[in-house]
């Protein structure tokens, strides 16, 4: 049983359809696995 894939629309205004994209969206995060990360904050970066 496979997946469905459902085309993208195309973005219209008249139609209310919308994409956002994020590009290279830098944010400090707090995201810890070793002890030495824990405890304070690591730059994260974002595509969407």
């Amino acid at each position: 049983m496979g997946a469905q894939v459902t085309p993208l629309r195309i973005a219209n205004a008249a139609q209310s359809v919308r994409h956002v994209f994020i590009r290279d969206l830098l944010l400090n995060a707090h995201i810890g696995v070793h002890r030495h990360e824990k405890g304070r904050s690591q730059p994260v970066r974002i595509n969407i």
